[in-house]
């Protein structure tokens, strides 16, 4: 079932890869990133304004950590980061050995690990490699990616969707929970030619999986067998990724990008590199905290 999205703009402030988009129950805000104009950005809802702080490196993604910071996965590594004073710490850095790559999309699981994969930017060699990340120990899931995509796990936290977005496959993996081990990889879905690729993934409380498919001009929810159950069409070529937040859950925030667009189609999609918002029929649940397990 295809469906057109009656979506607004978050705000009017534009990315040019809009990236990871992260619900903050404790502050009621939607945290984002900008990945080539590296900056965090926070839209708090309680005050309707908009904040942003300046990287050091492009930025890939951010997730939660105690005491209301944030942990961000930028070129130079993993590092703990404070909205409060705007102050970086350094966590682990997994590619420091190799200054060509960038940390990309993250996602941490229910036991507090972040998984973070790693590409090499520009050039896209097939060297990539997913990490896992326990305190300031690395271990690697996986390697030979190109573009490590749509990181998330299924309700119950035994299986983890991967992509390797130029591969224009999900992949699923079982996943120990108490080791953080991954085994029996297959595939998932297949993103047709012409249809985009797979990038930020989420999942929903009845186990149904949606992804960002950049290029595609879409999103698309899959039941837990990997068949399309729905499509729902954007006014933007290049949607990046999307999470589920709001009070209740309900609120799907979509995040965009600008990057690789002529002007005449910035000028026919004027919504491109904004977050869009889009009401949700089920709900999705909070991101776990790094270093702090929920199972």
């Amino acid at each position: 079932m295809a469906e057109s999205a009656a979506v607004q703009p978050l705000s009017n402030v534009k990315a040019a890869i809009g990236e990871s988009p992260l619900w903050s129950p404790d502050d009621q805000s939607l945290y984002w990133v900008d990945i080539k104009n590296p900056r965090v950005l926070r839209y708090d809802f309680r005050l309707a304004t908009l904040q942003t702080w300046t990287m050091p490196s492009e930025i890939g993604a951010i997730c939660r950590a105690d005491g209301g910071r944030f942990v961000v996965s930028l070129r130079n590594g993993v590092m703990k980061f404070d909205p409060a004073t705007g102050e970086l710490d350094p966590i682990v850095h997994p590619e420091a050995g190799r200054p060509a790559y960038r940390l990309n999309d993250s996602k941490v699981d229910c036991r507090g690990r972040l998984l973070v994969g790693s590409v090499e930017d520009p050039g896209f060699a097939p060297d990539g490699k997913l990490y896992s990340i326990a305190g300031a120990s690395a271990a690697i899931l996986q390697d030979r990616i190109a573009m490590p995509n749509a990181l998330g796990w299924s309700w119950d936290w035994r299986t983890l969707y991967f992509a390797d977005s130029f591969q224009r496959r999900i992949w699923t993996y079982e996943y120990d929970n108490e080791t953080g081990v991954v085994g029996n990889r297959r595939v998932f879905a297949e993103i047709p030619e012409g249809e985009g690729f797979p990038d930020g993934l989420t999942v929903d409380e009845v186990g149904f999986v949606w992804n960002a498919q950049i290029d595609g001009w879409q999103i698309k929810r899959y039941d837990p067998d990997g068949r399309v159950e729905r499509v729902v069409r954007l006014p933007v070529r290049r949607p990046t990724s999307l999470t589920f937040g709001g009070p209740d859950y309900r609120t799907i925030f979509i995040t965009t990008g600008t990057m690789k667009l002529t002007d005449e189609e910035l000028a026919a999609q004027p919504l491109s590199g904004c977050v869009l918002v889009l009401p949700s029929d089920v709900r999705g649940r909070p991101e776990p905290i790094f270093g702090v397990g929920t199972q």
